[in-house]
């Protein structure tokens, strides 16, 4: 009967060490699984993550290539600019010399109307020379008939 206590013992000591060792089991299991749970969390999360980064990258192409954009922009509307001072400066150049011309036409103009004055004096001159007369009377009635000129 002590065989069979004995062996009873051991088999209830067996049965006991199955039962801890089967409750540790189920303890690492339990803590696999929340181990597992965390880790497909995280990985949710660095996929998540990785969405958002790609989203941002794409973004970050988009305005890279707005940038370029705006920078080949502000390179044509500073050869505008340039092509546009240099026009100016051209425009002026011309205004100045067209200043000149106008000054020196009004003075040319000025200096032929006080000749033709000095020259119609001259020919009234001669029409009461009686030498004269004849051919200033003549070269009055051809086609030298000029309207009266204001300065």
């Amino acid at each position: 009967m002590k065989e069979k206590e004995n062996d009873l013992e051991v088999r209830l000591e067996t049965v006991k060490d199955k039962e801890k060792f089967l409750k540790t089991e189920d303890k690492r299991l339990e803590l696999e699984k929340q181990q597992l749970y965390t880790a497909r969390e995280n990985l949710q999360a660095l996929k998540d993550e990785i969405d958002n980064i790609e989203d941002v990258e794409s973004e970050v192409e988009v305005l890279k290539s707005a940038k370029c954009a705006v920078e080949r922009r502000k390179n044509e509307v500073a050869v505008n600019r340039d092509n546009l001072k240099e026009q100016q400066l051209e425009m002026q150049k011309d205004i100045d010399e067209l200043g000149i011309l106008s000054s020196r036409l009004k003075d040319q103009w000025k200096q032929f109307i006080c000749e033709r004055h000095s020259f119609l004096e001259f020919v009234e001159k001669y029409k009461s020379c009686k030498n004269c007369r004849e051919v200033t009377r003549d070269f009055v009635l051809s086609n030298f008939q000029i309207p009266d000129l204001q300065v």
